[in-house]
């Protein structure tokens, strides 16, 4: 079966398009602010970039972008002649996850702890790195447990260059040092190293409050930037929330 999903984020809108027999999606990126901006560019671009494919038979959909969620939608439809399923609260249900307070929750952070729970089949941790930086904590029997949300990388480093007077904006790269030597290095490394903390920081008192190990599973475009957690995660899977709304597609 052919399955296209889109993850309608606030940074970007990410497609993933399976073929019969595929294990891993094609994958698609488009600014969202530009879809907002000009609704004529999906369209534009569903003609163009899967032109070459035959349409899917089956098309889902996660936005945490109400002002994108309906154009998105409608020009899928037209270009796929499909159905489009929406994953949303009503739907949660559906899934085979124990959701708390779904009225709160992110599709994109349920997504992401279906495929972590189908991967893991055990308590586990996914840590997204998107615009923000979130924890979406889940048990062994499929209950999310819980979600903590922090500001991601580059939303960091945009707030800390734009309110300060003589800190401008750097490369977003891991410095070799953690003792910065220069006003750039001095941001990476506080950025950088700071959040290489504050993941392990959630991470063990999560652990701690539980009294288990979690299975740490990295998302996210940014998920290898700060390489000096590779000792900590168990898995890097950078597609994972696409991977959520597949496993999804069987229920909607």
């Amino acid at each position: 079966m052919n399955l296209l999903v889109t993850d309608v984020g606030n940074s970007d809108t990410v497609f993933g398009i399976w073929h019969s027999g595929d294990e891993s999606p094609l994958v698609y990126r488009l600014e969202t602010a530009s879809l907002i901006n000009d609704p004529s560019l999906l369209s534009q671009f569903l003609q163009k970039g899967f032109g070459g494919f035959r349409p899917p038979e089956r098309v889902v959909v996660s936005s945490v972008v109400p002002a994108a969620t309906q154009q998105v939608t409608k020009a899928l439809a037209q270009w796929s002649k499909q159905d489009i399923k929406v994953l949303e609260k009503s739907q949660f249900e559906k899934l085979p996850l124990v959701i708390l307070r779904p009225d709160e929750i992110g599709t994109d952070l349920v997504a992401n702890a279906l495929a972590a729970h189908n991967l893991s089949k055990g308590a586990s941790i996914v840590v997204d790195f998107g615009t923000a930086l979130s924890f979406t904590t889940i048990d062994a029997t499929g209950t999310i447990l819980g979600v903590s949300i922090a500001p991601g990388l580059r939303t960091a480093l945009q707030a800390l260059t734009t309110h300060t007077a003589q800190l401008r904006t750097v490369p977003l790269q891991m410095p070799e040092s953690a003792l910065g030597k220069s006003t750039e290095q001095a941001i990476q490394t506080g950025i950088l190293y700071g959040y290489d903390g504050l993941v392990r920081g959630i991470v063990s008192a999560q652990e701690k409050e539980l009294g288990l190990d979690l299975f740490l599973i990295a998302t996210g475009g940014l998920s290898k930037m700060i390489h000096t957690l590779e000792d900590r995660v168990n898995l890097y899977a950078p597609h994972l929330t696409l991977e959520g709304l597949k496993i999804a597609a069987q229920y909607l």
